[in-house]
């Protein structure tokens, strides 16, 4: 049996089959990408206690607001061990 494109032409049964694969792709692409969203959103909103300690380590410091991207990052090497480095260094550790 053939196959039609979105335009109405006749495909062919192995084009036919690659496109409903790219199609699945293309969705699965897309949930994941809504995955991504979701964990980039929860790291770009951190909860109230962990900005608070990242205020006071670099206050500590002496890290001033201009220089605080670049020397101050919270890394998660797995999730439930997340680690706050300065200068590449690790500061603190903890569990989630």
């Amino acid at each position: 049996m053939r196959s039609r494109d979105e335009k109405g032409r006749y495909i062919s049964a192995r084009a036919a089959e690659m496109r409903e694969e790219s199609i699945e792709l293309k969705k699965r692409s897309e949930e994941l990408a809504a995955k991504a969203d979701e964990l980039v959103k929860a790291e770009t909103e951190p909860p109230e206690w962990l900005k608070s300690l990242v205020v006071a380590i670099a206050d500590h410091f002496g890290i001033s607001a201009e220089e605080f991207a670049e020397r101050v990052r919270v890394y998660h090497p797995t999730p439930a061990d997340p680690v706050l480095t300065v200068d590449g260094k690790a500061v603190v550790s903890w569990v989630r």
